[in-house]
């Protein structure tokens, strides 16, 4: 038996709306058969998801090994992006008729009532090549107290990768060959390498094993990792050769240069991770940007966490600088410099006006004010 409180929750909140809006719709359209049939046929696909969810709760974490790509990213668009915007507009025009439509104006609302599926079907054909694109943005960070050896040095900014039911094996192939370019002198991620499942760490590891920095690779952790089992993530973490910092720090030679990598643990506080040092150049691995205000004595935090926004309409206005003090690029205080990455992966399946991208970031010396 599915578990009670979480299958009212996905009834509620995901079948319920589409309910409402499949006896809205076929109202519309009820004296013409076949548009009566698209509209059924296309709210049973939907709503398979959510239903099948609450039967098998483990989908949730491997739908991805069950459902086709593009059928997730149809139904995510619609329960997440379509469905609300739809219902607000019901609610917006409040139609007391119920025209068909063979009438002028019922042909008009039949529009508007197949215009979801056919709204969905656009957006899965338009996302589905962009899931698969990745672009490497090179950014020059000012960095106070940079040491002079230091002053060119380099960092690939590989995050949020979420390997799973959007990040395949051609957009990973794509960020090994992006990265591995960049011949970097460090390589950082900053969490959510995977998407849900632990299952999905083997896959993850094998993209890790496959980049190639002068100096050295380090993550952190991210929320996404420690969704499904944070023990089997970090059991399976153990035999990658690269370290996972969780509240712990290394410090490895860098140009000749000493240079300690701190790694922000998720739910922790700045009192849960090693301070900077005096005798070591001090670089924050942190998945939340808005740890920056709390990187007292480190001189560049590394970040990523935001998608630069996911949905924005520039790079200015959206869900970006809604949500987040902090959320893409470079950001400076007086004494430190903040990099938030776009990330590399993809937990929803629709990106606007914000790139999935590796970055290239080249450190230049600033004076502190």
């Amino acid at each position: 038996m599915p578990h009670l409180g979480f299958a009212i929750f996905v009834f509620v909140v995901f079948c319920v709306p589409d309910l409402i809006w499949w006896r809205w719709a076929d109202r519309r359209v009820r004296d013409t058969r076949w548009a009566r049939v698209v509209v059924a046929l296309f709210i049973v696909t939907m709503m398979s998801m959510p239903l099948t969810l609450v039967f098998f709760r483990s989908f949730a974490l491997r739908s991805h090994e069950f459902f086709p790509m593009a059928y997730t990213s149809a139904a995510m668009s619609w329960h997440f992006l379509l469905l609300p915007a739809t219902l607000l507009i019901m609610l917006a025009s409040r139609v007391r008729r119920t025209p068909t439509v063979e009438s002028r104006r019922g042909f008009l609302v039949g529009a508007v009532a197949l215009g979801p599926p056919i709204a969905t079907g656009i957006t899965v054909a338009t996302t589905m090549p962009l899931l698969r694109n990745l672009r490497q943005r090179d950014i020059d960070v000012p960095v106070p107290g940079l040491p002079p050896a230091l002053d060119g040095m380099t960092i690939a900014h590989v995050s949020d990768l979420h390997v799973g039911k959007f990040t395949r094996e051609s957009c990973l192939a794509r960020a090994v060959e992006l990265t591995n370019a960049i011949e970097a002198d460090l390589v950082l991620g900053t969490g959510d390498l995977i998407d849900l499942s632990s299952r999905d760490v083997p896959q993850a590891i094998d993209f890790l094993e496959r980049l190639d920095p002068r100096s050295g690779h380090f993550l952190c952790e991210g929320n996404h990792d420690l969704i499904d089992s944070p023990r089997a993530f970090y059991e399976q973490m153990e035999r990658c050769d690269v370290p996972v910092l969780r509240g712990q720090e290394r410090v490895v030679e860098v140009r000749g240069e000493p240079v300690q990598l701190v790694g922000a643990p998720w739910m922790g506080t700045p009192q849960d991770r090693p301070v900077a040092r005096d005798d070591a150049f001090p670089i924050l691995l942190a998945h939340h940007p808005h740890d920056f205000d709390d990187a007292d004595g480190f001189k560049l935090v590394v970040a990523g966490h935001t998608h630069g926004g996911q949905l924005m309409l520039n790079e200015q206005l959206g869900f970006g600088p809604l949500l987040y003090k902090y959320w893409s690029g470079l950001y400076t205080k007086p004494d430190r410099s903040l990099v938030v990455s776009n990330g590399v992966g993809h937990w929803f399946p629709v990106r606007t006006a914000a790139p999935a991208e590796v970055l290239k970031l080249t450190l230049r010396r600033a004076d502190s004010a």
